[in-house]
This record gives C-alpha cells, structure tokens and sequence, in this order.
C-alpha cells in the first residue's frame, strides 16, 4: 500500500494547483504532538513555551492561541529530523511555572502534559505539587508537512 498525501490549492482566476507528497515512501517520518491543559494558567495554556531536546538540537514553539482553523485551540506540533530519540520536553507556562518531563518520550504520538497544581498559603507563597499529570496518545503517524528546521544552541 503506498502513502502520499495530497493537497488542493485554488486561487482566484487562475488554475488549482494540486499537490502529492510521497516523503513518508522516502524516509522515516519522525514527530511529536504535545497538547497543553493550563490549570493555574489558562485553560489552553495560550502564553506556553514548549522546548522538545532530541538528538542534540532544541526545538521551540510558542503556544499563542492563533493557529488552527479560526482560531480554533490547535496542539503545537514538532517535526524531529533524524534524531533518533526524544531526550527531555520542557514547558514555561504563563503562570511563570517551569516543568520538565523526562518520562520515556516517544516519537509519532501525543504527549498531553497538564500544569502542575499550586497552593497558596497564609504568606501567599505558591508551593507546587510534586505530581504533574501526563497521558499518551498512541498515534500512527504525523503529517509528512512538519517543520524540520531546530533552533541552534547560542
């Protein structure tokens, strides 16, 4: 069974532009869906900076609220190259919280990574519960589209 995708663009007046991409027949398509669930921060965690560490490279997206259809909440997706693991998965959140997860990451699957809980006590002091809560979504693949540009180490 051979796997292209295939896309239809149309401007106005002119001829629809069809176009068919067989990457996934030519290499390995590596990839990392992360979905955001803000709790002391907004619910789609919209301000979130995600860093994913793989094969030596960091690659960054900002979770601004404006991508998907209409504005539509979208999770942030990380095309991977050629690194042959996902080392660490880091998040700022808006709250001004950081976390780490350094669970076995996989490629071409879905990391729902949810804010960790503070309390406030008497001296208004925020104190963060140890356990942050992590789901995996088994996905068969990402969408041979991805992004492979990492950001370089300064």
């Amino acid at each position: 069974m051979t796997v292209t995708s295939t896309f239809v663009t149309n401007d106005f007046n002119s001829e629809p532009q069809i176009s068919v991409s067989d990457l996934a027949q030519r290499r390995p398509i590596r990839g990392l869906k992360v979905v955001l669930e803000g709790s002391n921060s907004n619910r789609n965690a919209i301000g979130a900076t995600v860093r994913v560490h793989a094969g030596g490279q960091i690659y960054t997206k900002y979770n601004d609220g404006k991508s998907g259809y209409l504005a539509v909440f979208c999770p942030l997706y990380f095309g991977l190259g050629d690194a042959p693991r996902i080392d660490r998965v880091e998040v700022d959140w808006p709250s001004g919280r950081k976390q780490l997860v350094r669970a076995r990451v996989e490629e071409n699957q879905t990391l729902v990574i949810t804010e960790p809980k503070c309390q406030l006590h008497d001296e208004n002091q925020a104190t963060a519960q140890r356990s942050a809560s992590l789901r995996w979504r088994r996905e068969p693949r990402l969408p041979p589209t991805l992004n492979h540009s990492p950001q370089r180490r300064q």
